[in-house]
């Protein structure tokens, strides 16, 4: 599903009729996530407009310099939403548009009487917004925000370029995903024209982890599970284990692609517990799940509540870690 040109104007044309713009995105934001907002605020700033960012989530040291210079705030957890609501009269959602990625908003936002705009490439959409711009045939939301802004008729300058390119490398494996398409090769050689480098940034993103985030994966692929002929490989991580580590949750990032690399593999599963017990008991296990194809993600995770794409997909499933690991993976192999 690709947007019409028309379409686009239409999302622009509700942008255009704000004063006061609030971005935000999905919690525990990764690259694309953040990229995305970060070159949005930064667009709709050069147009005049009062725009900033809300972060659910602790921003990941290694993406932190793409919010240099972007005005936002990071809403503490426990910490109502509804003061950074105050005077907005447009909320633009990024790299999401379902409540299960917006765990601590929904309240707010339902009460928020000003435009609801999502701006998205994910299949999986719920209808509480007043406008989608949504392209599933992009390999990352900065390929619709680089859209968004060409309609704007703002010109891309480097802090820009810097932020969507990194949105675009980390959402397609450095373009080497299969949703990584002409298209995208087209707009990222566009942000390397306007000032983003490569070959810093990969540095910046993928030759400067922390020892503890090495020490974690030590600890996930110790917990590797071959199953089904090989063909499905599974992964448990343990708030014992993060601690062991001395890790956090932004540290677990990418680990479900390891497996990948195994000839046989053709979905590779984590399930992961928050480091921080719920007050009220329940316990929300961080489910994903990566596939090289044979398996549609988004579908098969779409019952627990969960989305995404055809090959990477997750979810939030309530219940203890062992039951909701089993009860995924025997879908998996249903499938399989």
């Amino acid at each position: 599903m690709t947007p019409s040109d028309v379409e686009v104007s239409a999302f622009a044309d509700e942008l255009r009729g704000s004063k006061r713009v609030l971005l935000t995105t999905h919690v525990r934001p990764d690259g694309d996530a953040l990229g995305t907002t970060a070159a949005l605020q930064r667009a709709l700033a050069s147009l005049g407009f009062d725009a900033s960012c809300l972060v659910l989530s602790e921003i990941p040291e290694k993406y932190a310099f793409l919010y240099h210079g972007v005005p936002h705030q990071v809403m503490q957890q426990g910490v109502p939403p509804a003061p950074h609501f105050d005077g907005v009269d447009t909320l633009l959602v990024c790299d999401t548009g379902t409540w299960s990625q917006l765990p601590s908003l929904r309240e707010t936002v339902e009460a928020f009487d000003g435009r609801k705009l999502v701006l998205d490439h994910h299949l999986t959409q719920e209808d509480w917004p007043d406008r989608h711009l949504v392209d599933t045939t992009a390999g990352a939301a900065a390929e619709v925000a680089m859209r968004l802004i060409h309609t704007l008729d703002v010109s891309i300058d480097e802090p820009m370029a810097v932020a969507l390119f990194a949105a675009m490398a980390t959402d397609t494996g450095w373009f080497g995903y299969s949703n990584a398409s002409a298209r995208t090769f087209q707009l990222a050689g566009e942000c390397v024209a306007a000032g983003a480098d490569p070959d810093a940034l990969m540095a910046r993103l993928y030759r400067s982890e922390r020892p503890q985030k090495i020490q974690l994966f030590a600890k996930g692929l110790s917990s590797l599970d071959l199953r089904h002929d090989d063909r499905l490989a599974v992964m448990t991580l343990r708030r014992s284990d993060y601690q062991a580590a001395d890790a956090e949750a932004q540290d677990s990032e990418d680990l479900i692609n390891e497996p990948m690399k195994i000839a046989s593999v053709a979905v590779s599963l984590l399930v992961g517990e928050p480091l921080t017990p719920d007050p009220t008991g329940k316990q929300a296990i961080k489910v994903s799940l990566r596939s090289k194809g044979q398996v549609d993600c988004a579908a098969l995770l779409q019952p627990f509540g969960g989305g995404g794409h055809a090959r990477a997909a997750g979810a939030r499933v309530e219940g203890d870690i062992d039951t909701v690991r089993e009860r995924v993976a025997e879908a998996v192999f249903q499938l399989l």
